[in-house]
């Protein structure tokens, strides 16, 4: 049924019930059974969603990345701040114009 809508049978869906990604789903263990081990943080809200899924995310040892202009916060100043306090845990901040550049 996938495939009626477009999606690719490969895809994985996984609610999310909390801020972190990692809290209360299996995503650690499918990103372990998958060896990823580099994670691109994309989404809104940077202070809520993003902050906390990369924080989780450094804790389990993955190599964290945030497109910082593919995440958003209420003011450009709580942007900043949030986005400096992941910079300052570990966490690589670029723009995804960055990503794209330097992959090819």
């Amino acid at each position: 049924m996938p495939e009626a809508f477009g999606e690719d049978t490969r895809d994985y869906h996984i609610i999310k019930p909390r801020y972190s990604a990692f809290f209360a789903t299996g995503l650690d263990l499918i990103l372990r059974r998958l060896k990823i081990r580099r994670l691109l943080l994309a989404g809104t809200t940077t202070p809520n969603c993003i902050r906390t899924t990369c924080y989780d995310a450094i804790s389990l040892d993955y190599a964290v990345t945030v497109l910082s202009d593919c995440t958003s916060s209420k003011t450009p100043e709580i942007q900043e701040r949030n986005l400096r306090d992941m910079a300052n845990i570990g966490a690589v901040i670029a723009a995804s114009k960055e990503m794209i550049e330097g992959s090819t």
